[in-house]
């Protein structure tokens, strides 16, 4: 059975609320979580929820409240003037449940409810599907005064078994174990679960769940015990042949996968993939279940040393597979078996950052056919949902208007991270993300070689730290006799741009070759330095001039080449193959060869960390003695 459908009227904090109950596309409930600040009525919702099934309850089995009587109702919530809303002249709200068989309805009221409004649209919305009782029950709404009425199926048993086979949980705000250091003496425990012979019509199984560790205590002992059970078996056939009696062998099949569950949830909860059960001798007492946490010895004397937030989830985890599990044929590692409704009241009440962010969403993932509600404040938890599940594989309501709502437009998440804003880590981390965000500095030379020559010796002379901090880049592009849109009117073209507004965001430095002397101060962003020339080179012009002479025979990388002139003449013409010298030296780098572009690095170094050093308001002239 899953609710389907709500809707509260003047209730409390709540003035007009609809939701409606999603399920997936292969019939599964999505979980939801109903999120605000305090007042806004998420507690109202769950504890709706879990009256209904409190009252739903009490229709078959009799030990659901304390003193409970033959014929009669114990209501969670108190029905009456204190749940109306101030000024409204009545309060209205309606739940509808949705079971394979058959549907139930929940209705409350106070005051005097309009009669449109219960022979309307309200009363088609929660009629469907129910029995003749329905009219009748309903129009009870139009009674002055508090009302509290409710429609089962005609077959009460169906209702029995849902709730003998699945889990119906609700955790209050205030729940919470007694921890291990606690003297029971000065403080009693709340409860002393133990397990006892089930009677039919009693369910043994406590819809509202504060205490949870403790009372799982029995029964996790049983299910270690069960997995650990000795058997003869051999595979014969494929088959599983034990010396257990008649279905013994599946009850310890179950066990084992069960535990599985068990550690494996324990192992997230912990952050430790080594985590497991032991136990200890029966006569230790409180330390019988202790919990092992790595292969060194260390361990945990008993479970009930688990911090509050992790004895919370995992109470939480188990109480849930422990109320699945007395069904006759039990469960097993197959966690889509469990099904129900779980309602949690500040679910992020007593966790830290990773148990809201990854594990309790993880918890409900594991849990696929179990309709998780849950209330909270946390943005953390949001977003781990929504990581865990995506945006569209779970419902997000800000109350009290009911409003879908992701982390974008939440706004506790954006107070959060006001709060957040104000810590030096948050900033630390907010420069290093804009730095990674941010384009590097950028250096412009007037050809595509430079760039190769230049990225090659920085990795081959051991910069490549400071490569890392910086972008080599040209205007050139490749032509069909060379280098094409580069040279040093591409550079000077954009230094006249800089002249009037700043082009790029990042720093700029344009490199000229040693023919086009350029410099001066950084200005807008931008500086101009050119590479010194080595007056011993027989390569006059370009980066190339760098270059020992013995480095570029010229038999190898000079080529003749015929034209004709505007007279018709033959003329040759000699020409330098750039290209294939910058390819010969930069396949397979020489180091020795390289070291002539020391100079030219530490130049682009120097830049890079005196970068926004100085200023000045106008660009230098290009002049050759500038």
């Amino acid at each position: 059975m899953y609710v389907r459908d709500c809707h509260i009227e003047n209730a409390g904090p709540v003035r007009s609320l609809d939701i409606q109950f999603e399920m997936s596309d292969d019939g599964r409930p999505l979980p939801v979580i109903l999120l605000g600040e305090n007042g806004t009525g998420k507690s109202t919702v769950l504890s709706m929820i879990a009256d209904a099934l409190l009252i739903f309850q009490q229709k078959k089995f009799s030990d659901i409240v304390k003193g409970q009587t033959q014929g009669s109702e114990t209501y969670l919530r108190v029905n009456g003037g204190v749940n109306q809303s101030s000024s409204a002249e009545y309060s209205l709200s309606a739940l509808r449940f949705v079971e394979e068989e058959a549907d139930a309805c929940w209705f409350e009221k106070t005051g005097n409810v309009p009669k449109d409004l219960v022979l309307g649209s309200l009363s088609e919305r929660f009629g469907t599907g129910l029995n003749k009782r329905f009219e009748g029950e309903w129009k009870m709404m139009l009674v002055p005064g508090p009302q509290k009425n409710f429609v089962v199926p005609e077959r009460v048993e169906t209702l029995a078994d849902d709730f003998r086979a699945n889990s119906y949980c609700f955790f209050p705000a205030d729940r919470g174990d007694q921890p291990a250091w606690m003297n029971e003496q000065s403080h009693p425990s709340k409860t002393a679960f133990r397990f006892h012979r089930q009677v039919d019509d009693q369910l043994d199984k406590p819809l509202y769940v504060s205490s949870s560790i403790e009372s799982c205590l029995s029964w996790l002992m049983d299910i270690i015990v069960d997995a650990r059970v000795d058997a003869e078996r051999a595979l014969d056939g494929g088959a599983l042949v034990t010396s257990f009696a008649a279905g013994e062998s599946e009850r310890w099949i179950r066990s084992k996968g069960l535990l599985e569950r068990l550690t494996a949830f324990l192992q997230l909860l912990l952050d430790d993939p080594t985590a497991h059960f032991e136990l200890g001798p029966r006569d230790s007492s409180d330390f019988r279940l202790q919990i092992a946490l790595d292969e060194g010895g260390r361990s945990l004397p008993s479970i009930t040393c688990l911090s509050a937030g992790q004895a919370t989830l995992f109470g939480m985890f188990a109480t849930i597979l422990r109320y699945s599990d007395r069904r006759d044929n039990g469960i097993d590692s197959d966690l889509s078996a469990v099904s129900g409704i779980v309602l949690v009241d500040e679910a992020d009440a007593h966790l830290h950052t990773r148990l809201q962010y990854e594990v309790l969403p993880e918890l409900i993932s594991r849990l696929p056919n179990v309709q998780f509600v849950l209330t909270s404040h946390s943005p953390v938890l949001l977003l781990g949902m929504e990581k865990r599940f995506g945006r569209d594989g779970f419902l997000a309501k800000e109350m009290p208007l009911g409003k879908s709502c992701n982390s974008d437009d939440y706004p506790e998440a954006a107070a959060t991270v006001r709060c957040f804003a104000e810590t030096r880590e948050f900033k630390e981390i907010l420069e290093t993300k804009l730095k990674e965000n941010a384009p590097l500095p950028t250096v412009f030379m007037e050809g595509i070689t430079d760039v190769r020559y230049m990225e090659t010796a920085f990795r081959v002379l051991g910069h490549g730290e400071a490569l890392a901090r910086v972008k080599l880049d040209t205007f050139a592009k490749t032509g069909p006799k060379g280098d094409i849109n580069g040279g040093t009117s591409s550079l000077d073209k954009l230094a006249d741009l800089y002249k009037t507004k700043r082009v790029f965001t990042e720093p700029v430095l344009l490199l000229y070759d040693c023919d086009t002397p350029r410099s001066g101060p950084e200005c807008n962003g931008l500086t101009m330095r050119s590479v010194l020339r080595n007056p011993d080179s027989a390569i006059k012009n370009g980066i190339e001039n760098l270059l020992p002479s013995n480095t570029v025979p010229h038999d190898k990388y000079y080529s003749q080449h015929s034209s004709t002139n505007n007279l018709a003449e033959a003329v040759s013409q000699e020409r330098f193959e750039k290209q294939s010298l910058c390819t010969d030296l930069c396949t397979m780098p020489d180091p020795t060869v390289f070291i002539v572009f020391q100079p030219v690095i530490k130049t682009i170094e120097d830049w890079l960390n005196g970068i926004s050093s100085t200023r000045c308001e106008t660009l230098p002239s290009r002049t050759d003695n500038a």
